[in-house]
């Protein structure tokens, strides 16, 4: 076989390979069926890809909107959906692929949308209230938005309180929040909950030692070391 021959075969074997390609694109170039928002551009693979280029972000914004994106299904025929943070324009670049993926069942890699919040600038990673209401539950109930204190931008879940700061939770005070906080106002403690004490006898009992404001237990007692033993019995 001569080397004409021999070239004339390989180009007919690339041939036979590239035709189907561009017969069946979808078939053949397609890692998988398409999330819901996106079913209805199965047959138009352009729509959202370029040539050479995969999946550029100016596609996508050519539908999606960064400041509207979350807010209401811009150009994809679901109408408008609940409402959320537009927290979109906050992102350093404009990367749909690097928390998208819009082929569901891709056999390999990552299927899930994820999100890191160091792509968000940094006066957004400091400003958790820009995306997240304040919790309503009897643990966040009147504190102010501090969220850096027990919580990181990894997880949510679970959070980090130093309770020694203020006092120590030893084998003998492991209760309930609402035990000592009544009402989930963490900004107040009562230590009437577990400790049968009255007004007059607390009067009596601390006379000598000077305390007029027997609402202030910890100011004292159990928050210097854990000993149960604070300022007053130095």
């Amino acid at each position: 076989m001569t080397r004409a021959w021999e070239v004339l075969w390989v180009l007919l074997g690339m041939a036979v390979c590239a035709v189907p390609v561009f017969v069946w694109p979808n078939a053949m170039l397609s890692p998988g069926a398409l999330r819901a928002g996106h079913r209805q551009l199965a047959g138009d693979c352009l729509k959202c890809h370029s040539p050479f280029r995969g999946a550029p972000a100016d596609r996508c914004l050519s539908c999606h909107p960064v400041d509207q994106i979350g807010l209401a299904g811009a150009g994809d025929g679901t109408g408008p959906r609940k409402a959320k943070t537009p927290f979109h324009k906050h992102l350093i670049e404009e990367d749909c692929n690097a928390c998208h993926v819009e082929h569901g069942d891709v056999a390999v890699g990552r299927t899930e949308i994820t999100f890191d919040h160091e792509s968000l600038w940094t006066t957004a990673q400091n400003a958790c209230a820009l995306c997240h209401p304040m919790p309503q539950d009897m643990a966040h109930r009147g504190l102010v938005r501090n969220c850096e204190k027990c919580h990181g931008t990894a997880q949510w879940s679970p959070a980090t309180c130093d309770h020694r700061k203020y006092f120590r939770l030893d084998r003998d005070h492991r209760a309930e929040c609402v035990t000592c906080h009544p009402g989930g106002d963490l900004k107040k403690y009562t230590c009437y909950g577990c400790h049968e004490h009255s007004p007059n006898g607390m009067r009596r009992e601390h006379r000598e030692e000077r305390v007029t404001d027997l609402d202030k237990c910890a100011e004292c007692h159990g928050r210097r070391g854990g000993d149960g033993r604070g300022r007053g019995h130095d």
